[in-house]
């Protein structure tokens, strides 16, 4: 089997597999579709959630490896749940962007002075 792509997580629902691949194409269709840009994608999964945008979300995530309308894909998560629908966006979202929770930042040294002395 090929290595998964960047941002895929598979599911069962009814009995059959499927994978959720938050790729370029998809994000690009999320950010035409939406209306936001891909760093605003997260802010969707908030509190807020429209069933609207659970639906896009979850839909745009099986176009790569599954032919199927965004009614399909809403009835895939009347199969799996709402819960587990957010929580599978979310995690192909987060492995899409594994370097956003990464800083590049170097540690700066302690300034001189600043610590107790003995």
């Amino acid at each position: 089997m090929a290595n998964p792509m960047k941002g895929e997580v598979s599911f069962e629902a009814g009995g059959d597999r499927y994978v959720l691949a938050y790729t370029i194409n998809a994000l690009v269709t999320l950010e035409s579709k939406l209306g936001v840009t891909t760093t605003q994608l997260g802010e969707l999964l908030g509190a807020n959630l429209s069933m609207g945008n659970l639906r896009t979300l979850f839909w745009a995530g099986l176009l790569a490896n599954h032919d199927c309308t965004e009614e399909e894909a809403g009835n895939l998560i009347s199969d799996i749940g709402i819960t587990r629908a957010g929580e599978l966006i979310g995690e192909g979202l987060t492995k899409a962007f594994p370097e956003a929770g990464k800083s590049t930042a170097r540690p700066r040294p302690a300034a001189a002075g600043t610590g107790k002395t003995s």
